[in-house]
């Protein structure tokens, strides 16, 4: 995928542009409570080298623990939803894709309908995720790591 700016970020429209060039059709975002994202299933991967210099790649959710536990939480079921278009001025009719605006790639629960790929938690899920990053299994700060995103059961 092409990077989009100077800094390299790459914007979450692209991301879901490419997700379609895959083959991939986006679903509906869930917001609220009760609501489930709805669309395709997609691999949520980090890739980065071990103080090692091994290459690790592993679920996102393998990079993150309950704060209580220090576990890693179950398996989560990422969905491709597309993000809801967005009106930034009021005052004119202009729509842009939401993600854009707020730089929202995923969300873990339904709190906004402005992102690329959701989970399949409910607002109900939510007190039971009390998560931090896993400091014994990610890089230092400021090491470069891949983010990879591909279709499940292709």
């Amino acid at each position: 995928m092409k990077r989009s700016s100077s800094s390299g970020a790459v914007k979450p429209s692209e991301i879901h542009a490419g997700l379609v060039k895959l083959g991939l059709k986006p679903g509906q975002a869930a917001i609220g409570e009760g609501a489930k994202a709805k669309g395709p299933q997609v691999e949520v991967l980090l890739e980065f080298k071990t103080a090692e210099g091994k290459l690790a790649t592993l679920p996102l959710e393998k990079c993150l623990v309950h704060r209580e536990s220090g576990k890693s939480p179950a398996p989560l079921q990422w969905r491709f939803t597309g993000s809801a278009m967005k009106q930034p001025d009021p005052e004119k009719d202009d729509q842009v894709y939401g993600a854009d605006l707020t730089g929202t790639l995923l969300s873990l629960f339904p709190v906004t309908d402005a992102c690329v790929l959701q989970t399949q938690l409910t607002m109900e899920d939510e007190p039971n995720y009390r998560l931090e990053t896993n400091a014994a299994i990610l890089p230092p700060e400021g090491t470069e790591v891949r983010l990879i995103l591909r279709p499940k059961n292709r």
